[in-house]
């Protein structure tokens, strides 16, 4: 639950770029002694890895559309950031009480980096 519920903290407190901290530490701490700590927070960490990466994509698209646009392209822009936000959000809080009933929970839309 530390993995998945830390990752949300750390999406709402850090930005979703600080998502991927909590679900490395469960990683580096428990991982090793406990299998389904490893796999919980292995997973986790690739959900927030990817979308860590999507959010700085979607911050520049953001960004160097509206200096492209002299700020009129902000209007429309900043969905990309907010809806990195929302699905970091959603589905970390989705995996987390799915880990809290026993379950494992395999988040969709994330990029196997850490095996």
């Amino acid at each position: 639950m530390v993995a998945h519920f830390g990752g949300v903290a750390g999406v709402v407190v850090g930005g979703t770029v600080a998502g991927w901290v909590a679900p490395l530490i469960a990683y580096v701490s428990k991982g090793p002694t406990n299998p389904t700590v490893r796999a919980h927070s292995v997973e986790a960490l690739n959900f927030h890895i990817t979308w860590a990466i999507a959010n700085v994509v979607a911050l520049v698209i953001f960004f160097c559309g509206s200096a492209v646009t002299f700020g009129f392209g902000a209007i429309v822009l900043w969905v990309f950031p907010l809806a990195t936000f929302v699905i970091a959000v959603t589905f970390g809080i989705i995996a987390g009480v799915k880990a809290s009933n026993n379950e494992f929970y395999s988040y969709p839309l994330s990029v196997k980096i850490i095996k």
